[in-house]
């Protein structure tokens, strides 16, 4: 059994302007290089319109994100996801 400690400290989030339509083309762009590597696709469809900037902490919304798909790629062997549907 793993025990997890959490820490109590707080996080400092560094929110600047990001240019979010190049934010999301780099993430799709390594992505797909990801997916390509286990003979996969990765298709990032966005629904439009997309803010061009926004205000987030770069650095932990790519580590996010980041986190997300590589884990997807990972444990995807064949085929395709059902859908993302705006929240």
């Amino acid at each position: 059994m793993i025990w997890i400690r959490w820490s109590r400290r707080k996080v400092q989030l560094d929110n600047q302007p990001v240019d979010f339509t190049s934010f999301l083309a780099d993430l799709e762009n390594l992505s797909g290089l990801q997916a390509q590597q286990k003979g996969l696709r990765f298709i990032m469809e966005p629904t439009l319109p997309l803010p061009h900037k926004v205000v987030t902490d770069g650095t932990r919304l790519r580590q996010i994100l980041w986190n997300l798909i590589s884990n997807a790629v990972k444990f995807t062997q064949k085929g395709q996801g059902g859908g993302a549907h705006p929240l």
